[in-house]
């Protein structure tokens, strides 16, 4: 993950939040969940914005968007739940986080979006993806 990439993965989320009507936090970080840009739209929650690193990491750390992670903590609350207590604040069970893979299928970063629906911040971070080809 790079700056350019992140910074072009924000942009195509904000539009994507825009034209949803949703005022949105987006984040991106790389492969070892750490935050390499971060974007806070005018009017978005201080929530929103206090998760959004947290969706994004979790997605990286799973390997699999945090709405998968979502579900799977559902079956199994007792393993998931010890993931949560270990990683302090670092994950977070939220809807809106998708990794990014490189050409080769490799993970290097992820793409966090918080603010609307489960629902919203999932279209909003996979058509950021779309928007940059990946």
């Amino acid at each position: 993950m790079n700056l350019e990439l992140a910074e072009g993965l924000l942009d195509a989320a904000q539009a994507a939040a825009e034209s949803r009507g949703v005022s949105m936090a987006l984040a991106v970080v790389d492969a070892g969940g750490h935050p390499v840009a971060m974007r806070r739209m005018d009017g978005a929650t201080v929530i929103a914005a206090a998760t959004v690193i947290p969706k994004a990491r979790t997605a990286v750390h799973f390997g699999r968007p945090t709405a998968d992670v979502v579900e799977a903590a559902r079956r199994d609350p007792v393993v998931y739940g010890s993931f949560l207590e270990a990683s302090g604040s670092w994950l977070v069970y939220s809807m809106g986080g998708v990794p990014v893979f490189d050409e080769a299928g490799r993970i290097i970063g992820a793409i966090g979006a918080s603010g609307g629906t489960g629902a919203e911040d999932i279209e909003v971070s996979e058509a950021a993806l779309r928007s940059v080809g990946r």
